[in-house]
């Protein structure tokens, strides 16, 4: 439903902190980077493998180039 309304690029960047947003992120195609500032534990985000962890949004600008 929701690639009815959007076209990812493979380019496009997906940020969550919960598994479901990394499934998520994957299922449209994109590069996923889950944060840790919600309720899941370091160890359960990386059973999810996304591109990339970090522990705030301000991470972002320099996690941009996975």
């Amino acid at each position: 439903m929701i690639l009815e309304k959007l076209s990812p690029h493979a380019s496009d960047i997906f940020v969550g902190d919960t598994g479901e947003d990394i499934v998520c992120g994957k299922k449209l195609g994109m590069k996923t980077v889950a944060v840790t500032s919600g309720n899941l534990s370091l160890a359960s985000l990386k059973s999810y493998k996304p591109e990339k962890i970090i522990d705030s949004v301000l991470q972002l600008e320099e996690t941009i180039i996975l």
